[in-house]
């Protein structure tokens, strides 16, 4: 990336999280706060909230988006507090104000929320219980609280694709002086960006329809819902944040291809405005009932970008086994396919004998190096020890 202003959307609120989270931002780490496992097979529950709904159903309160952690139940060894084996306080966390401000990070756009915790009913007791987040798909960390969802396409972007391959706009150029045209459309910005698009004039011909057509129709003073749209697909965030492959999205615009009236129907633009809430608002402003013919051939390129990352073949990304390596009844390890073999290399020359002893100068301890030991329980939880 050449600079902050190339970064994704979602890394900047990920960027955030660093600040104010310890006496030195040089000894910041990132640390999940949910505590249950996430499966390897998804149960049905979270497959019809990942795979069947547009967003994670959110509980909402008179303060917002509040995340309120529920008592284990008596099988779980989380039932009781872990430092003096006391009982979770069974008082409403909303009560006490047990909470810290956080973000929600879903697919189509960020929320501020509330997560709260529980306290332990013995008063001398610093532990408490906090939200986990996994029977509705979500994953605490602490500072955001991001869906299942969201990281695993992550992980299938990151595997599957290079991040230009998923942007409609590749030159930083040209991302700047569209997000100008669309924010302050004028005869200036309008010259400086059409002769960037003449560089590149095949890939941009379509944005070049979508611009006349806009000023066309609204002249210089462009409806707040047309200039997010632009501004959106003018970041340098992947397409497919925006037109995710959920199959109720893609049934809608491959009908607003054909011309098809949305607006005539509500129930349908309704689930526009939930599935994708930037082409709802551009659809708002439009005059007619449906998308406007120069701007059919774009949103037809868009879904061919935004698709792409989710279409491979057989040759290309072997699928995983099922097959596990399990050491013990609470611990198993998935087995991912061979992307590329390990490296051969032949030895360049022998290296000459050394001392015996480390001349490493140090200011503290003259002969040892630090070290890290990671200790697990039989209880599945893990803890850093530095000697």
């Amino acid at each position: 990336m050449e600079g902050d202003d190339e970064k994704p959307d979602f890394v900047y609120v990920f960027l955030e999280t660093r600040f104010n989270v310890g006496p030195s931002k040089s000894t910041w780490f990132l640390k999940s706060k949910s505590y249950m496992p996430i499966p390897f097979k998804l149960p049905a529950r979270l497959n019809k909230i990942m795979f069947e709904k547009a967003e994670c159903h959110v509980p909402m309160y008179d303060e917002g988006i509040c995340f309120i952690p529920n008592i284990p139940n008596g099988n779980s060894i989380y039932e009781k507090c872990d430092l003096c084996g006391s009982a979770w306080s069974s008082d409403s966390p909303r009560d006490h104000d047990w909470y810290m401000c956080s973000k929600l990070i879903l697919r189509s756009f960020t929320m501020d929320c509330r997560v709260y915790y529980r306290s332990c009913s013995n008063t001398c007791c610093s532990g408490r219980l906090e939200y986990d987040g996994g029977e509705i798909a979500l994953l605490n960390m602490g500072k955001f609280v991001i869906t299942y969802d969201v990281l695993r396409d992550f992980m299938h972007h990151f595997l599957l694709g290079r991040h230009e391959d998923r942007t409609f706009v590749l030159r930083k150029d040209i991302r700047k002086a569209l997000i100008n045209v669309a924010r302050g459309p004028s005869s200036e910005t309008l010259e400086i960006l059409n002769n960037l698009l003449d560089s590149n004039a095949h890939r941009y011909e379509h944005l070049k329809l979508l611009l006349n057509w806009c000023i066309s129709t609204f002249g210089f003073e462009w409806p707040n819902g047309v200039v997010a749209f632009i501004v959106a697909i003018a970041k340098n965030s992947p397409v497919c944040a925006i037109f995710h492959a959920d199959s109720d999205l893609i049934s809608l615009c491959n009908k607003l291809l054909t011309g098809y009236p949305i607006k005539k129907h509500p129930v349908e633009f309704q689930l526009l405005n939930d599935t994708c809430p930037l082409l709802f608002e551009f659809l708002r402003a439009v005059p007619s009932d449906q998308l406007p013919e120069d701007v059919v051939p774009l949103l037809k390129q868009l879904l061919e970008i935004g698709s792409s990352p989710f279409l491979f073949t057989q040759a290309t990304v072997e699928i995983p086994s099922s097959r596990v390596e399990q050491d013990s009844n609470i611990v198993f390890f998935p087995n991912h396919p061979v992307v590329r073999e390990r490296g051969s290399y032949v030895l360049d020359k022998r290296s000459e004998p050394k001392s015996e002893f480390c001349t490493k100068r140090s200011g503290r301890h003259p002969t040892l190096l630090p070290g890290i030991f990671l200790i697990q329980c039989r209880h599945g939880k893990f803890s850093n020890v530095e000697p």
